[in-house]
């Protein structure tokens, strides 16, 4: 039998998309002012290590809010995501930010908009799309966890989760025990540190395999937590994470 909860429609995504003259530092600067005063945003923190890509947290909203800045045609855009039992709390956001915003009504859709401010987790939520053509599966866990993320080198992301279906097919044709199935699990080994959990199928599902990703610059690795469900015949993504590369 199915329950039905009223608590569910809060849960259901949302975004705006606004305009603004302000550098992401400066709209940063005055979101940590209200989240760190306003009394309204008791128990609410903010995380996330750019100006222009952060989230903030609390123990009274429905979820958490996500805020991205970016340049589209010389035009800075502010989109807030959000769950809808947050619309309340964001728009009270947008009117302690007055003028500094302005609520956007160009030609673009929110898809365009969305596109183009691209970050981690709307990367995976495209892969999620796609899976069935992908021969993976990508769980809300990993887009949830990839919200926290602030990598950007989205073309060898790409890359390097493709490369991962030669590993899959000389898994998949190997006979379980011998080398070749030995080397293709071994390819992307995770180490102790890098091992993690999720519920898949209503089980505890062990990561044993990490796709890892360096930044263009150096300073970043993405850590893509997963895998190999055998039975399926493809790749399960549960988790990401990123961490500074201490080699550069």
């Amino acid at each position: 039998m199915f329950y039905y909860s009223p608590k569910s429609k809060e849960l259901t995504l949302d975004n705006s998309i606004y305009i603004t003259k302000l550098t992401p530092m400066f709209i940063r600067s005055l979101f940590e002012s209200f989240v760190g005063g306003d009394p309204r945003f008791a128990g609410s923190f903010i995380t996330g290590r750019l100006p222009s890509q952060f989230q903030i947290h609390g123990f009274n909203q429905a979820g958490m809010i996500v805020i991205n800045q970016c340049n589209m045609e010389n035009v800075q855009m502010v989109m807030i995501d959000y769950r809808t039992g947050d619309k309340e709390l964001v728009q009270y956001l947008v009117n302690r930010l007055g003028t500094a915003v302005v609520e956007h009504k160009g030609t673009e859709s929110k898809q365009d908009v969305m596109d183009f401010c691209e970050s981690v987790s709307k990367f995976f939520e495209r892969l999620q799309q796609k899976q069935s053509e992908q021969n993976c599966l990508v769980t809300e866990s990993a887009i949830e966890s990839a919200r926290e993320c602030g990598f950007q080198d989205f073309e060898q992301l790409s890359v390097a989760i493709a490369d991962t279906r030669g590993v899959r097919k000389r898994l998949m044709q190997s006979l379980p025990h011998s080398f070749s199935y030995r080397l293709a699990l071994r390819k992307y080994r995770a180490k102790p540190a890098y091992v993690k959990t999720i519920l898949y199928k209503d089980q505890k599902v062990v990561l044993d395999q990490v796709i890892q990703v360096t930044s263009g610059d150096g300073e970043l690795v993405l850590s893509v937590h997963c895998t190999w469900d055998l039975e399926e015949c493809r790749l399960v993504i549960g988790l990401v994470t990123e961490h500074f590369n201490l080699d550069f």
